[in-house]
């Protein structure tokens, strides 16, 4: 029940890092606050937790395919970028793929949940995620970001297995999209509307 790592923080009082702004691409764009929710850590992979998942991914590569972040709790599945307005080549197809998962969901459960770009979303830029550190540096063609259906970080317990559930037929569909989306260069950008 805690949204950050479990590291202390030095002599403050303050515990741990948002994962989610300590990725090393535009990692200075957000919040520095040390105690914030949304802290972003001394520096890029200060966190354990952060150098784990970027060790697998290059692991991975070339042959990584799909890198899917779960997070609550939007109602939203979105793609790269969260730190610029700037859209990857390859949105199109990375769209395609988020509507599946949002369209199986409302076909099944009636839960609508929303698609674009982390920036759009957002409204505003946000360094350091592991969707555009996965895409950008690593290559990764289809990064996406399943803000899943809670009412706040923490699920009530009645409702974890109908968003399970929720999820996994939102996770299915895209997987099965991606079946059929081609790979295509994602080098070049073009900005968002």
């Amino acid at each position: 029940m805690w949204r950050k790592t479990r590291r202390p923080l030095g002599e403050n009082r303050c515990v741990g890092v948002d994962c989610n702004r300590n990725f090393n691409v535009s990692w200075g764009i957000g919040t520095a606050r040390f105690c914030s929710l949304l802290y972003r850590g001394e520096r890029p992979f200060s966190e354990l937790e952060t150098r784990n998942v970027r060790d697998i991914l290059r692991k991975l590569r070339p042959n990584c395919r799909f890198y899917l972040s779960l997070h609550s709790y939007a109602k939203a599945i979105l793609y790269p970028r969260a730190y610029s307005r700037t859209l990857p080549y390859n949105w199109k197809h990375q769209h395609d793929v988020a509507q599946a998962g949002a369209n199986a969901i409302l076909s099944a459960c009636g839960v609508k949940y929303r698609t674009g770009s982390a920036f759009s979303f957002l409204k505003l830029a946000v360094g350091g995620s592991s969707i555009d550190y996965a895409h950008d540096v690593e290559k990764v063609p289809y990064a996406l970001v399943m803000e899943i259906a809670s009412k706040g970080f923490h699920a009530p317990e009645p409702n974890i297995a109908r968003i399970c559930e929720e999820t996994w037929i939102g996770i299915r569909a895209m997987v099965m999209q991606l079946a059929v989306s081609p790979v295509v260069s994602f080098t070049r950008s073009k900005t968002a509307i």
